[in-house]
């Protein structure tokens, strides 16, 4: 109860608070759209685009707020919440196709490694040989797939599966696919995370500023009866 009368005495500040805090959050965002985009070499830019989008959307969202909180304009502060409660359930929604995606995608990106693991083009072979180098991993789905070109116990593996850099019988123990898959997987996830948790901050922020806004005069209009 005290905790209420606290936030209905000071309801402005407590608002205002709220809203320069999502401005943050806005400013944050885009921040992170940015540094998100130079750090993952494979960064799509759709990812980009709706982190920029909801960085630039929670900006506007708080400005809107905090313009309808000074000048007294309910009809503003509640086109303010309706929109950030609109945007928290499209940001969840948005969260959960993008930790689909790396799933979704996993078929394709198999298909693609397999042709230019089995491709007799040089260019090709050099390119997997590459992506092994990089991702420290051997063969499509594991080193044995090695076993159908070659005979690796006589030969050996070749110098990208293996951490000296030459032939080897012990290569990498998990395939490209494999490792690449679970890579992205995780990424997204800490990202669906970090996003949720930012989601339910704005949901909260929200319920606050509704009650706030919607029930400020009745609550001291009742203390008074």
């Amino acid at each position: 109860m005290r905790c209420l009368d606290f936030l209905f005495r000071n309801n402005k500040k407590v608002i205002y608070f709220l809203y320069f805090m999502l401005m943050i959050y806005g400013m944050a965002m885009i921040v992170w759209a940015v540094v998100d985009k130079i750090l993952d070499s494979e960064g799509k830019s759709t990812t980009f685009t709706v982190w920029m989008l909801v960085g630039v959307g929670s900006m506007l969202n708080a400005s809107l707020g905090l313009y309808g909180t000074k000048i007294d304009d309910n009809c503003l502060v509640y086109a303010s919440i309706i929109f950030l409660f609109v945007t928290c359930i499209s940001q969840i929604l948005v969260t959960i196709i993008r930790i689909a995606v790396p799933h979704q995608e996993a078929p394709k990106e198999k298909e693609r490694f397999q042709k230019m693991f089995n491709s007799e083009l040089t260019n090709l072979n050099d390119e997997f040989h590459k992506i092994e180098i990089e991702w420290q991993c051997c063969g499509v789905l594991g080193f044995d797939d090695y076993e159908e070109k070659f005979d690796p116990v006589l030969v050996g593996y070749p110098p990208s599966c293996c951490e000296s850099g030459k032939r080897c019988q012990k290569p990498y123990p998990i395939g490209c696919h494999t490792m690449i898959t679970h890579a992205r997987f995780v990424r997204e996830l800490i990202r669906a995370i970090i996003f949720i948790t930012f989601s339910v901050l704005k949901f909260c922020s929200a319920i606050v500023i509704a009650v706030l806004t919607i029930w400020h005069e009745e609550y001291f209009r009742e203390e008074k009866i």
